[in-house]
């Protein structure tokens, strides 16, 4: 006999913070140990929202603008049903009709405006919703999860209406009607649900001591519960700090990565731009000597023509002495022309050095640390609960597949990649502060 299952819970508005773990767990963006992660795929978003920042959004969209200070902001509902009901557990259910009905009693029974985020989990034990409703009472459109179920009567017909409305139709029972079964919160049931279903499997087979087992798994779930608790709490401090530092890391990170390719373009150009000046001023003053040359001489001339006219008698001599003049001045000018010549080559000397230069440090600089490497080190420098905290953010996400900071190892994939890139983040460094800065040398690339 299968049953219908329908369970909820209910988050205070004051409490927001719970809200960004339970949606972290629902969409998958965090570790979730009773999931399995090659099915993680196959869930999917039924109804609201696909990233679990705009359900949060969306939550706190639909609260009015006042509220008492004990309202219930959001109910967390888990609809599923028993084992044998699901074709994967050989049943002949109706999955998919009774989902779809379930959907619609959510609608007309909270309200459609009030139905936030409906999402189907494949990857579990067996198939089932969860569901964020905010409780907006129609008459009034004030928060009040009071005005839908209230105390045990009123959850009694909860559970009516909810079997009526969708579990009826496909065969599946309704629960037994006041028992005295202590209620599971849904957090507490996705804890159990991996160690309940190894119990069946260890009872099928005979394979253990039923008191023995029983025991074991009352320590496992008062451990299961405080490490919880503590998660619970690491992810509210995590999440007051989210909101506020990871678009400024990220928006951070981009302009530091601009700024040094900047500077270093920069730094280039300028020690180009300043050896062009000091060739021009070089090139300038040689230029300004030789127009101060030129007018000695254009005053000489003047001065030896107006004494030329006056002293007809002794032009032969003074034309001898002014062709020994030109002649003294033409092999000046020809030995400042060699040496401009030698100046060019100079230059030109210079340029190829500089090209040959930068292609040496290319070729010889030592490779880029992948981020990974950076990450998984220093993850491994931090303390057992920095090391959780700062690996459950998002971007983060991905060191659980590499490093385990419970017992503090890498696993043989990660060890293989320090391994390989062993020293390389000094070295690098090393390179960068005493290699890199050197623009120049006498000797060529290196010195």
């Amino acid at each position: 006999m299968a049953y219908a299952i329908m369970r909820f819970e209910k988050f205070k508005a004051t409490n927001i913070a719970s809200l960004p773990g339970s949606l972290s767990h629902t969409f998958r963006s965090r570790y979730t140990p009773n999931a399995a992660k090659e099915k993680v795929k196959d869930n999917r978003v039924l109804l609201g929202p696909t990233d679990h920042r705009e359900v949060a959004e969306a939550v706190r969209a639909r609260w009015p603008e006042r509220f008492r200070k004990d309202a219930i902001g959001f109910i967390e509902l888990f609809i599923g049903a028993s084992p044998e009901f699901f074709e994967k557990h050989g049943g002949s259910g109706d999955e998919e009709q009774y989902f779809r009905r379930a959907i619609q009693w959510l609608k007309d029974y909270y309200g459609a405006e009030n139905v936030i985020s409906v999402v189907q989990h494949n990857d579990e034990t067996t198939p089932h919703l969860a569901a964020y409703v905010v409780p907006i009472r129609p008459d009034t459109g004030a928060l009040s999860a009071k005005f839908f179920a209230d105390g045990r009567r009123g959850c009694s017909e909860l559970q009516t209406a909810f079997h009526k409305a969708a579990g009826e139709a496909v065969g599946l029972e309704r629960g037994v009607r006041g028992s005295n079964a202590e209620h599971t919160s849904i957090r507490r049931w996705y804890a159990e649900s991996a160690t309940l279903e190894e119990q069946r499997r260890e009872v099928k087979y005979g394979t253990f001591d039923i008191e023995a087992r029983e025991t074991e798994i009352e320590e496992s779930l008062q451990s299961n519960a405080a490490r919880e608790r503590w998660l619970n709490r690491a992810e509210m401090d995590q999440q007051r700090r989210e909101y506020e530092l990871v678009y400024q890391e990220e928006e951070l990170s981009q302009r530091a990565s601009t700024l040094a390719a900047e500077r270093l373009s920069l730094d280039a150009g300028t020690e180009a731009l300043a050896e062009r000046e000091r060739n021009a001023q070089t090139r300038s003053a040689r230029l300004d000597s030789r127009e101060k040359a030129v007018e000695k001489r254009l005053a000489k001339a003047e001065e030896k023509e107006e004494e030329l006219s006056q002293r007809a008698s002794t032009l032969a001599a003074e034309r001898l002495s002014l062709d020994a003049g030109t002649e003294a001045l033409a092999e000046r000018e020809r030995n400042a022309q060699t040496r401009s010549a030698r100046l060019d080559s100079r230059e030109k000397a210079l340029r190829e050095w500089e090209q040959k230069r930068e292609a040496w440090l290319a070729e010889n600089r030592p490779p880029e640390v992948p981020d990974l490497v950076r990450r998984l080190r220093k993850v491994a420098a931090m303390g057992r609960r920095e090391a959780v905290e700062w690996m459950s953010r998002e971007e983060n996400d991905d060191l659980m597949d590499w490093y385990n900071p419970v017992d503090d190892s890498y696993t043989p994939q990660a060890q293989a990649l320090l391994d390989q890139y062993s020293g390389a983040i000094e070295e690098l460094e090393r390179w960068q502060r005493t290699v890199e800065p050197q623009r120049r040398g006498p000797k060529g690339p290196g010195h």
